[in-house]
């Protein structure tokens, strides 16, 4: 059998398990992120922001209805979808760089600003700095 056979068996099977167990739970207790296909299924917000034709349930668990049939609605705390995608993860460690740490001499204030600002930005700084001064120089 093909992995993809097999994988598509697997999702069958964790569909169903997820239609099985949601069938046993009241509307309240589910929150999900859905979209419409049919525009009638849910009733359209008025201006207001308010349900029209909702009962009191629906109009706290209900946030947005965009207009391309996309229902927002809120969340449970504390549940989410599995383990955080790698890209998610902050692996830095804290405080200076390598560089840093090797080319800063200890209490030498103009060593460890050098590392920010080189000469090539210190400069330019100074060209423009003087460029406005004759500009305002000439002006008086």
């Amino acid at each position: 059998m093909s992995r993809n056979r097999r994988y598509n068996k697997k999702l069958t099977k964790i569909t169903n398990i997820n239609e099985d167990c949601s069938e046993g739970s009241s509307e309240e207790e589910q929150y999900e992120l859905g979209e419409s296909e049919d525009s009638s299924e849910y009733p359209e917000s008025t201006e207001t922001g308010e349900m029209e034709g909702s009962s009191d349930s629906e109009e706290e668990n209900f946030v947005n209805m965009r207009p391309d049939g996309t229902r927002w609605v809120k969340l449970q705390a504390g549940k989410s979808a599995g383990r955080p995608p790698v890209h998610m993860i902050f692996k830095d460690i804290p405080g200076p760089t390598g560089y840093a740490k090797r080319n800063i001499m200890s209490g030498c204030v103009t060593n460890a600003f050098e590392l920010i600002i080189d000469s090539h930005i210190m400069k330019h700084i100074k060209e423009c700095t003087e460029a406005e001064a004759r500009r305002v120089l000439k002006n008086d």
